[in-house]
């Protein structure tokens, strides 16, 4: 790859800062210091560009490469080729070089940010020292979210837009790093289309009112169960059985929100024969009972239609 230096800006370039008086003040609100994007931009065919800062910055910076491509070296680490839908970030303080290649440039999203939670969100980093691949969804949405970012940050630095940023930046960093099927450093891809299988296999089985055992998520994945389940805990964070009952709870709440079913037909429709079972186990999940959950959304309707009619008046 060839890379040249280039110090001017890029054809329909987008580039926002925020000014460090402003970043830094003291009387910024919780919600604003919980994370503060200070610079963004859009570098579309940035052929030459090219940054290189021997000590690193205060905040964080995340690349993300649409197109092309461009190398990134990190302190003392090997240097990263980054490539199309691939994503990096480099952590504050870190003293960095990166640029787009000459003959493929790239097109790049980037954000500095700093803020009270900015570790806690990049905690799941820690260790890691490569690329950051990313799903085709985690793509569309990280495409869209950073055109938010920026059409947000175009309003200029009130302090309702810094909210509106910092809030866009988690979604961003959420999106990235926990949203996103390709960056689980303990979970294969392969195990990931398995518990999507799964999942498919549960909500099938809520549409057709059938109950699936453990035994039948296993089998139906070609897993033993000890296995299966613990693949399935460390991708979802419940155990299979855990994980659908919650889905058969919820599917129970939205049916008695919406309907005037009876519990005997709700509990059949989320896949329980048994009313007295569905009660305990909604109970167990809900905190109370489907009548008491009924009843409690009913009230807050009723006060919510009163309201409505007191403000009419």
């Amino acid at each position: 790859m060839k890379y040249i230096r280039k110090e001017d800006g890029f054809r329909d370039q987008e580039l926002y800062v925020i000014p460090p008086d402003v970043t830094g003040s003291n009387s910024l609100s919780v919600l604003i210091r919980n994370l503060i994007v200070t610079d963004a931009g859009f570098f579309p065919r940035a052929a030459g560009h090219q940054k290189n800062r021997s000590r690193g910055i205060e905040e964080g910076i995340l690349l993300y490469c649409l197109e092309g491509q461009g190398f990134i070296h990190i302190d003392q680490d090997s240097t990263l080729l980054i490539g199309q839908k691939q994503a990096c970030y480099i952590k504050p303080g870190v003293p960095h070089i990166y640029g787009s290649s000459d003959t493929q440039p790239w097109s790049l999203y980037w954000m500095h940010i700093k803020g009270d939670l900015l570790d806690s969100y990049t905690s799941i980093l820690d260790g890691h020292k490569g690329l950051i691949p990313l799903s085709s969804r985690t793509v569309e949405q990280l495409s869209q979210l950073f055109q938010y970012l920026l059409e947000s940050m175009s309003d200029g630095y009130s302090r309702e837009t810094m909210l509106q940023s910092g809030q866009l930046a988690c979604s961003i960093l959420t999106t990235l790093l926990y949203g996103n099927r390709d960056f689980h450093r303990d979970i294969s891809s392969l195990n990931l289309r398995r518990i999507d299988k799964i999942i498919q296999k549960m909500r099938k089985s809520l549409e057709e009112r059938q109950t699936l055992s453990l035994d039948d998520m296993a089998s139906f994945l070609g897993l033993s169960v000890p296995h299966f389940s613990d693949v399935f805990k460390k991708a979802k964070g419940y155990s299979p059985i855990e994980y659908y009952s919650r889905m058969r709870v919820q599917k129970s709440c939205r049916l008695l929100e919406i309907s005037d079913m009876d519990i005997q037909e709700v509990a059949y429709q989320s896949a329980y024969k048994d009313r007295y079972y569905f009660s305990r186990v909604f109970k167990k999940i809900m905190g109370l009972s489907p009548t008491q959950y009924r009843e409690k959304v009913n009230q807050s309707i009723y006060r919510n239609n009163e309201s409505a009619a007191v403000e009419e008046k």
